[in-house]
């Protein structure tokens, strides 16, 4: 898939919802506004913009503006869509003893999300300069500080040095696969 920087990404269509102002912590059922506010702001969000991302990826370059602006969702969009599944979502006896839950967790689940898109940057700048940084020694060469991984084939642990390979040429070994 294409790496696409925030400037070009297909997420850009989709205007990020005014984040309500935070009130004290409540423990009651959700109103209908808080509702709204999480679906709208957090579930059909991030759902469009994973489906934009998924569908768009490849060839996001190659759209016409007429294009873009076909597919663009305004905060409106998002608050007009949000606005059913809000009223379900307030009459549903579950979501009204989960649901506050499941909003404070959505502050939760977007850090984490932010976190994890942080890495990604990190890392994607970390690979750029340290591509040819490290040297990894030739066959039978070694470098000062530099470990070589040992192979893992299975001989290790209760088990190891035990079995036919050890023996030498032809011979007989033991297999002994422990008790535990």
């Amino acid at each position: 898939m294409v790496d696409m920087t925030p400037e070009t990404a297909p997420s850009s269509l989709i205007e990020k919802p005014d984040r309500k102002a935070k009130q004290d912590p409540k423990s009651g059922i959700p109103t209908l506004d808080e509702w709204q506010d999480f679906i709208g702001r957090f579930v059909l969000r991030g759902v469009t913009e994973g489906y934009l991302n998924l569908v768009l990826a490849d060839f996001y370059d190659d759209l016409t503006p007429r294009e873009r602006a076909m597919i663009a969702l305004t905060k409106d969009d998002l608050k007009e869509m949000s606005a059913p599944l809000a009223s379900l979502a307030n009459k549903s006896k579950f979501m009204r003893t989960k649901g506050r839950s499941i909003i404070a967790s959505a502050d939760s689940a977007e850090s984490v999300i932010a976190l994890l898109m942080w890495m990604r940057r990190v890392n994607r700048i970390a690979k750029k300069y340290r591509k040819n940084s490290t040297p990894r020694p030739a066959q039978g060469q070694t470098i000062p500080g530099y470990i070589m991984e040992e192979p893992n084939n299975g001989n290790n642990g209760q088990n190891a040095q035990q079995g036919p390979e050890f023996g030498g040429p032809g011979s007989f070994g033991v297999w002994n696969p422990g008790t535990g």
